[in-house]
């Protein structure tokens, strides 16, 4: 299981990371720049093959990740095994409900671009819901990514340094503030 869930986890991030890249070019460079960004990406990953890999990878991601999350191990977990399954029953409900919204609103004839997600961060009271999801939903991959890297240059090495991990969490904090920032027009 655990091998399925780390293939999908690579096809995720091969869409992930320049998703959020998309979605920091509104920090940089406005609105304008993040749509012209997603209408070239979009080329790419709305193929229906490709989106039918992206949708079947998350699919495999929660279920293996739920799975894998909650299967009692017999002893007690490591902070960084904590982290990890704390981080990654988060990212698979913020999957869950982000990518059902989006599919629900392409259903629905609305263009799921840069102010469909920019309404809720910017608007009372759902503003309340939103900026918590998103910070936490960009947060929480960074936070799952820095505790799978601490723990696998523990198990090559028989030692790691926790400042990579926690360098990688402050990185994810802070492409996670900038995301929600370029979003609050």
């Amino acid at each position: 299981m655990k091998k399925i869930h780390r293939l999908s986890s690579v096809v995720l991030a091969a869409f992930i990371l320049p998703h959020l890249l998309n979605h920091l070019t509104a920090f940089w460079s406005g609105p304008d720049a993040h749509i012209a960004f997603m209408d070239g990406f979009r080329k790419i990953y709305r193929q229906p093959v490709v989106e039918g890999i992206l949708l079947l990878s998350v699919v495999v991601q929660i279920g293996t990740g739920l799975r894998l999350a909650f299967t009692r191990t017999g002893r007690k977990l490591s902070f960084w095994e904590r982290v990890q399954r704390g981080s990654g029953i988060y990212l698979a409900l913020f999957m869950l409900i982000h990518v059902s919204a989006v599919l629900t609103g392409r259903s629905s004839g609305t263009d799921t671009n840069f102010h469909f997600a920019a309404w809720g961060v910017n608007n009372d009271p759902s503003l309340l819901f939103f900026i918590p999801y998103y910070f936490l939903g960009v947060w929480t991959f960074f936070l799952h990514i820095g505790a799978i890297r601490y723990r696998k240059v523990l198990e090559i090495n028989r030692v790691s340094s926790p400042w990579q991990g926690y360098g990688i969490w402050a990185a994810g904090w802070g492409i996670s503030a900038l995301i929600l920032a370029g979003l609050r027009v």
